[in-house]
């Protein structure tokens, strides 16, 4: 699904699919059904959850996976962030846009390359690669002398290669 790869990743089989929140912090995410079904329910256990004129919102915490079964196709789905972490990450381009003019004139070119590449992920809301990026650059932070605000090396995010698919997870949740 081409809108659910990022802040929150959303994979389909049949009428199962899970939902996993790729961010360190919480998201929340709205997921739309085509059809007329009144709930959603979760394999293990099967507890239902009720939907919302089609609608189902969840807020995720943070890396958080979670499975279910449903009786109509995804529609659509729209995921937000806190606020406060779309702030920080605004500062560090901030920050990251004033200390060019100090960036040894050898390194500027890169930093100014790796700046456009950043905003971009965040005019997308492709916060996932944004945070990605902004991780993989520590070599070029430490070179140019920048230390963005909000930032520490938290871990390398790293894309779940290798997504298990629903049907594989099905059968790990389905009671004998």
């Amino acid at each position: 699904r081409s809108d659910a790869v990022e802040p929150v990743a959303v994979r389909t089989s049949g009428t199962d699919f899970y939902v996993v929140n790729l961010m360190p912090f919480s998201v929340k995410t709205l997921l739309r059904f085509s059809g007329s079904g009144r709930q959603v329910t979760a394999p293990v256990g099967r507890t239902p959850l009720p939907l919302k004129n089609n609608v189902l919102e969840l807020t995720l915490a943070a890396y958080e996976l979670r499975v279910f079964r449903a009786e109509h196709p995804i529609e659509s789905v729209v995921s937000e962030i806190p606020s406060e972490e779309l702030r920080k990450f605004h500062a560090q381009i901030g920050a990251i846009r004033g200390a060019l003019p100090n960036v040894d004139r050898n390194l500027r070119g890169k930093v100014e390359l790796l700046l456009a590449r950043l905003e971009a992920d965040l005019k997308a809301r492709k916060f996932w690669s944004y945070r990605t990026e902004l991780e993989l650059a520590a070599p070029l932070w430490k070179a140019a002398g920048i230390l963005p605000p909000f930032y520490w090396n938290d871990g390398w995010p790293v894309t779940p290669q290798g997504a298990i698919p629903a049907e594989d997870l099905k059968a790990c949740t389905e009671t004998p």
